[in-house]
């Protein structure tokens, strides 16, 4: 229970909108805010707390949200589905807590509103893909230095997993898009080519692959991890082919001779040259 005082000093301090936030988002009244600002902090903007290089920065809480956030999805699961083996548990655990669902679910919480970093940080493409998702972690560490493990637990299954996750439509979603793209095309008599290309951004090496079929480009997507940039370029293609009408894929006919000589189309003089030599080839 948060006695008046602290809501007192809290409603009138320069810190007002970020508690009411934190409330807004938690459905607590958080009482340690310091844990909640250093949780939103990324490393480019942390300031040296220690001689040995230590920032203030969220990466240590994001070790320790990590950590509750696995314990109360695998208890949530486990209880879920008794009759169910290690291996569905575990893959339907790393669906939930992938790093692209826990971007997904800062983005949605409003979290990401509250993250604060270097822009230029974004540049990096690794950072991009995990700066929200990361900072959720730590949010949920924060919470856990706050209110303990019992009010931790209550955050993820009653404000993430009830109204942002449905977790037995997420049981049947799978993983491998690419896999999904190729029967897909095949099924439907179309061609697929998946167009990779790499490019340097200072020391690090980005994908860039995009999905291409009949001749039509879909799905770009880039990634520091070339499996990773294929699944995801698919997984936008997939989503975009839906309701897509394809045009059949009209492939150059061989010449033919006795066509030409029999039409009144004006035929190109290199193709009659070539097809002749190719027929005295064959004759010799």
């Amino acid at each position: 229970m948060v006695s008046f005082f602290t809501l007192f000093k809290y409603y009138f301090s320069n810190n007002r909108v970020l508690y009411f936030k934190i409330k807004q988002i938690t459905g607590l009244f958080p009482i340690n805010l310091s844990c909640y600002q250093q949780s939103l902090r990324h490393h480019s903007i942390a300031s040296k707390i220690h001689q040995n290089g230590s920032k203030n920065s969220n990466e240590r809480l994001e070790f320790l949200g990590d950590a509750i956030l696995n314990a109360v999805i695998a208890e949530f699961l486990f209880k879920k589905y008794p009759y169910k083996d290690e291996g569905f548990l575990t893959e339907l655990r790393s669906k939930i807590v992938s790093r692209v669902s826990l971007n997904d679910l800062a983005l949605k919480i409003g979290l990401s509103k509250l993250v604060e970093y270097d822009k230029k940080s974004m540049q990096n493409i690794n950072v991009r893909n995990s700066i929200f998702g990361n900072a959720l972690e730590a949010f949920i560490g924060a919470i856990f230095l706050d209110k303990g493990f019992k009010k931790s637990k209550y955050f993820i299954i009653e404000k993430l997993l009830r109204y942002h996750i449905d977790v037995d439509k997420l049981q049947q979603t799978e993983k491998n898009f690419k896999g999904r793209l190729i029967e897909f095309t095949q099924k439907n008599g179309l061609s697929l080519d998946m167009d990779v290309s790499e490019i340097t951004h200072g020391k690090q090496k980005i994908y860039r692959v995009g999905a291409i079929i009949n001749n039509v480009h879909f799905g770009n997507s880039e990634h520091t991890n070339k499996k990773q940039a294929e699944q995801q370029a698919a997984e936008k293609t997939l989503e975009l082919v839906k309701n897509y009408n394809f045009e059949p894929v009209i492939e150059k006919e061989d010449f033919n001779i006795d066509h030409a000589i029999n039409s009144e189309d004006e035929i190109p003089l290199e193709e009659v040259e070539e097809t002749i030599e190719k027929e005295e080839n064959v004759m010799e």
